[in-house]
């Protein structure tokens, strides 16, 4: 049986790293919409992967603007540790500084998961840092 494509939103999405890795799994892509604000992992990313359409900041998208991208069949991200990773003794938690951008995840990802009259296949990842506090955990 021939796979289709896919077609995958990248949230906080560095280098493309997610892009790599499917390519590198054999797993054909047929849209890749980033979104990342760090200007230098924007760069390197847009060296590496041409075919990468960078959207801007996740607090800015809109679900207008995911419907129109879409649909999606993967979601994938995982929002900076900082904030949450007990390492960090400053750390702010899920509520506050860049902890709180995990909602942004999952309201993006609101917007991109298939209706019910859809049956296309959908699927979301998203990692973080697995030492964070429990609280935060139970949250997400």
């Amino acid at each position: 049986e021939e796979r289709k494509p896919i077609r995958v939103l990248g949230l906080f999405d560095g280098i493309g790293t997610g892009l790599l890795v499917l390519k590198e799994l054999g797993i054909e892509v047929e849209l890749y919409v980033a979104s990342e604000i760090d200007p230098d992992s924007v760069k390197v990313s847009r060296v590496q992967h041409l075919e990468i359409i960078h959207v801007g900041a996740i607090e800015y998208i809109t679900e207008k603007e995911v419907k129109a991208w879409g649909p999606f069949d993967l979601v994938m991200g995982g929002s900076p540790c900082n904030d949450l990773s007990i390492v960090n003794p400053a750390r702010k938690g899920i509520y506050d500084g860049t902890g709180k951008l995990f909602f942004e995840f999952f309201r993006i990802l609101s917007y991109a998961k298939p209706g019910p009259e859809n049956q296309r296949p959908f699927f979301w990842l998203y990692e973080n840092v697995v030492s964070m506090r429990a609280a935060d955990k139970q949250i997400m």
